[in-house]
């Protein structure tokens, strides 16, 4: 019986709390997202990007121009006819050129588009981890801060993937964008004493 009693006893306490607990953890939430909107460093590979895109979009619009010029000469010709079938497989093989080219610069830019996005999130979650361990936080959740407009349905549609439904004054974007913003201050002026 004294047996049972100690067990019990030994047993109520474990129940009770006495083995170890672990410490609660501190949590908070960043939007990425609006950083990589707001931040000078992000505008300007966006703008940089923009305006590969409208370059290749202008070259590829003037050779699909020769393209048409090319195709239009086609009917000097009599169909069937030597001159005919050789302008014909030019006019052809420009235009699977065009195809393969303009295919190759497309994909040339979204491998570029994700390198740079890879590489600002990288720099983006470095700053997160730094801030999150200057506050003491064990865990920082990304969110959607934006209001949602009943109107786009694009929007609506993505509802169900906002993971952080509520927080309460928890938000570190706002220390995580100053702090990008005084590194990327720091790199470009030490960039500018160096030329």
């Amino acid at each position: 019986m004294k047996k049972l009693v100690q067990a019990l006893v030994l047993g109520t306490l474990i129940l009770a709390g006495a083995a170890p607990q672990a410490a609660a953890t501190e949590v908070a939430v960043v939007d990425i997202t609006y950083i990589i909107k707001n931040h000078g460093r992000y505008k300007q590979l966006r703008a940089t990007i923009t305006n590969q895109v409208k370059e290749i979009e202008a070259s590829l619009r003037a050779q699909f121009k020769t393209l048409t010029e090319e195709r239009k000469k086609l009917e000097q010709y009599r169909q069937g006819t030597a001159e005919y079938r050789k302008h014909e497989r030019k006019v052809a093989q420009m235009y699977s050129d065009l195809q393969v080219q303009r295919t190759i610069k497309r994909r040339e830019i979204a491998d570029e588009d994700a390198q740079r996005l890879l590489q600002a999130y990288k720099e983006i979650a470095s700053v997160i981890t730094s801030v999150a361990e200057r506050f003491k936080l064990g865990l920082v959740v990304n969110f959607d801060s934006s209001k949602l407009d009943p109107l786009n349905q694009k929007q609506l549609s993505t509802i169900f993937r906002r993971f952080v439904i509520f927080q309460n004054k928890r938000d570190i974007t706002k220390h995580v964008l100053e702090e990008l913003t005084r590194r990327y201050q720091s790199a470009s002026r030490t960039s500018a004493t160096r030329r």
